[in-house]
């Protein structure tokens, strides 16, 4: 038959759970064999649920606090991101928002040599009419008025530097390399200082 003894609760093996303050229910009443069972029950782990029960509870605690700062950080990276991403439109998508003739002009100008071109000008023809057509391309029919009169200025001085240096900066901005070129080099004939 084993003894049983009431215990105070000032062993040297649970002062340390008193300082954490747990709950020590279960030790009111224990069996005891010999000297130093409370220590060997201690030891062993044999404290009662109530000790994981608190541990539990702060590490939840814990938890729930890191979760929510995890999830602020989130939110912050979310916001700052769509702030950046914000400032790298270009402001001409708010001009063709806005509807402005000119911007789409500028819009049509920049895409022409994309195969989406001629539907993109045929659907804001609809909107601004043929005279947008008139405008995006102003700078191709400008640059074509420009080589036949520079072309007109060679046929009465076939020795014009500056007519043929100039039709070698249109034809070049014209996408016409080859025609480019051969003006490039009549033009260093006639002046060899050109580079």
């Amino acid at each position: 038959m084993a003894r049983y003894i009431k215990i105070k609760v000032n062993p040297p093996a649970l002062s340390a759970a008193i300082r954490a303050k747990i709950n020590v229910t279960s030790l009111s009443v224990i069996p005891c064999t010999a000297i130093g069972s409370i220590e060997k029950l201690y030891n062993n782990n044999h404290i009662t649920c109530s000790m994981k029960l608190i541990a539990f509870k702060k590490l939840e605690k814990y938890l729930i606090v890191w979760i929510k700062a995890l999830l602020l950080f989130a939110i912050f990276i979310y916001l700052l991101a769509n702030v950046l991403s914000s400032q790298l439109i270009s402001p001409l998508y708010f001009q063709l928002v806005k509807e402005d003739k000119k911007a789409v002009a500028r819009f049509l100008n920049k895409i022409k040599d994309l195969a989406m071109f001629p539907s993109f000008l045929e659907m804001n023809k609809i909107i601004y009419g043929n005279s947008l057509e008139q405008e995006v391309f102003s700078e191709d029919n400008k640059r074509k008025e420009a080589i036949a009169e520079h072309e007109s200025l060679l046929q009465k001085n076939p020795k014009s530097r500056d007519a043929l240096c100039n039709l070698y900066l249109l034809y070049y901005e014209d996408g016409n390399e080859t025609k480019a070129e051969e003006y490039l080099n009549r033009a260093k004939e006639v002046d060899p200082s050109l580079r």
